[in-house]
């Protein structure tokens, strides 16, 4: 049984042998080919040659056209106060807001009646008094042969004071009027009530202020832009300004016209304010959101017209002013003019065809007329 075993190994030992010895004399050999190494594959769009007008947007705060303090002219008790003057309520033009107690004002207005009454009848006394004075110096000048007589004893400087009388009496009476109508506070615009400072039976003195009020026909949204954007505004053609406002999930879009501008260049954030009018922004409260004062808006204008420009992506500009062509599977470097650039896209200008094939894929490296294939993107 032990010679079996040893037998079975050495066998087995020399198969082995006998199978590498075979193999290693009929080895496959391997035939080498060369690499071939493919241009590198690159994406492309056809660039676009035209005149248009570039979209400069901007954000912008939405404040009011007309804002103003309630204040009163007199002093007084407040003997009134409407329903509508209430922080967030919108009021008409001329509304009734406040009333000051008038006890005063109308005695003030009585005592300058009758100041104005007595300054008339004595003004007709000394008219009176003057006109006897003519028609007796007329009668005894030709008889005595008198000289000239004097300006007192005709009663011109009566007369003048008189009538000076009468007419300081009559302002005093407008003033008295003026005051008793100053007791009623009264809404100088529609518009709606920003802060409510002063309540029933305060007494308020002159000037205090007892809120505040916003237009609401027409806001004004305020819009930095950049000093090197401002040159491209076109002021004749931003009528329709379109205006974005944002809350949560919703978009809602307003029109507005672009007015004008600061004229001033901020020193800190070098940026120009613009100004543009939306009008009735609350008209249709009930309906749909007003353009809230205070919001944040998207804001766009229109730039000046431009001819023969191509709007490209801000990643497909090299070199700050190269871009690059795809003709005939080769890469051609081309200079262009750069018009202007915003946070997306760049607009340029340039020797190039239109409808030719812009690389729009970075490469690691690249060569002038290097060999390329192209990807429609």
């Amino acid at each position: 049984m032990k010679y079996i075993k040893i037998i079975s190994a050495l066998m087995i030992l020399l198969a082995g042998i006998f199978a590498f010895k075979y193999l290693n004399g009929h080895k496959v050999k391997q035939v080498k080919k060369p690499v071939k190494i493919l241009p590198p594959i690159v994406k492309v769009l056809p660039l676009q040659k035209k005149n248009m007008r570039m979209t400069i947007t901007a954000t912008g705060t939405v404040v009011p056209l007309h804002e103003s303090l309630i204040q009163p002219q007199v002093a007084g008790k407040i003997v009134y106060v409407s329903h509508s003057f209430l922080t967030g309520k919108i009021v008409k033009k001329n509304e009734l807001l406040i009333k000051l107690e008038q006890k005063d004002y109308l005695t003030a207005l009585k005592n300058a009646e009758a100041n104005y009454a007595k300054a008339l009848l004595n003004l007709e006394k000394v008219k009176n008094e003057a006109e006897r004075a003519i028609n007796e110096w007329n009668r005894e000048k030709k008889r005595f042969k008198l000289k000239k007589p004097s300006a007192l004893r005709m009663f011109k400087p009566q007369l003048k004071s008189a009538e000076a009388n009468v007419k300081a009496a009559e302002k005093m009476l407008e003033l008295a009027r003026i005051n008793l109508s100053r007791t009623e506070i009264k809404a100088p615009f529609k518009g709606i009530i920003r802060e409510k400072r002063l309540d029933l039976g305060t007494f308020a003195a002159k000037g205090t202020v007892l809120g505040k009020i916003a237009s609401i026909e027409n806001v004004q949204v305020v819009t930095p832009v950049p000093d090197f954007d401002y040159p491209f505004i076109d002021f004749e053609n931003n009528k329709n300004v379109e205006i974005t406002l944002k809350l949560g999930e919703k978009t809602f879009k307003f029109i507005g016209k672009l007015d004008r501008c600061s004229k001033y260049i901020e020193p800190d954030t070098r940026m120009i304010k613009l100004y543009t009018i939306v009008k009735n922004p609350y008209q249709k409260i009930s309906q749909e959101i007003p353009l809230f004062i205070g919001s944040f808006v998207n804001v766009k204008f229109k730039s000046k017209f431009f001819e023969n420009i191509a709007k490209i992506p801000l990643t497909a500009l090299h070199n700050s002013n190269e871009i690059w062509i795809a003709k005939n599977n080769k890469l051609i470097v081309k200079k262009v003019k750069i018009i202007r650039i915003d946070k997306n896209f760049a607009y340029i200008s340039g020797d190039f065809e239109n409808r030719a094939l812009l690389i729009i894929s970075n490469l690691p490296y690249i060569s002038n007329s290097m060999n390329i294939r192209t990807e429609l993107e």
